[in-house]
């Protein structure tokens, strides 16, 4: 399998995937119902890139710029599930008034 196969053959996030997920940590939206096995998925692929990186296959920059995209994307998803957007919006505006 080439660097190329793989990074083909694993989901990276696309431009609109990251704009989505962007747009929702700016809101006090809800995080979507799918995010917790989304972040499974990613973590899956983040544990192959790195699996293909230890072993030296393929175009290292590639694999490393992919999983850095991953981890990125990882990292964003799971702000989502941070409890302070839990807070109603009411009780934060209090907290950051008091200030």
């Amino acid at each position: 399998m080439t660097n190329e196969d793989f990074i083909r053959t694993h989901l990276l996030p696309s431009a609109s995937d990251i704009a989505r997920i962007r747009r929702i940590i700016r809101s006090n939206s809800e995080p979507p119902p799918d995010i917790a096995q989304a972040l499974n998925n990613i973590d899956s692929e983040i544990a192959r890139y790195d699996a293909e990186i230890a072993r030296g296959l393929g175009d290292l920059p590639s694999l490393k710029q992919a999983r850095e995209s991953l981890q990125s994307y990882h990292d964003d998803c799971l702000s989502l599930l941070s409890p302070v957007r839990r807070l109603p919006l009411e009780i934060l505006t209090e907290i950051f008034a008091l200030r």
